[in-house]
């Protein structure tokens, strides 16, 4: 039985994967288009990773720099500031903001890799603390977050349900033996195993958790 239900943010409850895909190309944008794909295409193939590893990896890797700690700074503030203003405006994920505001009384969650205090400004400035227990973000590894409200709740971690839409939400929900549910969009690819459960958006979310 689901008592406890954790969203990952980023294209589970706000269609916003494309705001930091758009945010990457426009951080290396200066360097040159041929480099700003790369950046781009190094974020895409590395979903899950945070961004200050990102940041740091693709410099070094495709610009030859080694950033000092204020320089990485710097850019990790530019960054924020992009992918903050693009996520306060994305769109919903169609049935998101109806299960919060209809959905059966479970405790929510959020965990993210997104920097926690980027991702309660966001969640504040989207007024949606008043659907939710609590927010966890980086740099706390997501299975960690899984575990801390596992305790806080005092429920089994088999009463946990984690819907992610990446590869490492499921590893993160394997790890500890909680459920996980993944969001895959019509036309991409699924990256989880075959055994994982898929939904496409969130309209049939209670249905789901009634028949879990």
């Amino acid at each position: 039985m689901i008592k406890i239900v954790i969203f990952d943010f980023d294209g589970v409850l706000v269609e916003s994967v494309s705001a930091k895909s758009e945010a990457f190309y426009e951080l290396f944008s200066p360097y040159g288009p041929e480099k700003a794909r790369q950046a781009l295409d190094f974020h895409l193939q590395n979903p899950g990773m945070f961004r200050t590893k990102k940041i740091r990896l693709i410099f070094s890797k495709y610009l030859g720099i080694e950033l000092s700690s204020e320089e990485l700074g710097e850019q990790l503030q530019l960054f924020a500031e992009m992918v903050v203003a693009k996520v306060i405006r994305a769109p919903w994920v169609p049935g998101a903001l109806e299960f919060l505001e209809t959905g059966p009384p479970l405790p929510r969650y959020v965990v993210s890799a997104a920097p926690e205090d980027e991702l309660q400004f966001i969640v504040k400035k989207r007024n949606l603390m008043r659907y939710l227990r609590g927010v966890y973000g980086g740099p706390a590894k997501k299975k960690d977050s899984l575990l801390k409200i596992a305790a806080l709740e005092r429920c089994e971690v088999e009463e946990l349900l984690f819907i992610g839409d990446a590869i490492s939400d499921w590893r993160a929900a394997e790890f500890i033996g909680a459920n996980f549910l993944g969001r895959v969009v019509i036309g991409s690819t699924n990256p989880f195993p075959p055994q994982v459960s898929t939904i496409c958006d969130l309209t049939r979310l209670k249905d789901i958790l009634a028949v879990i």
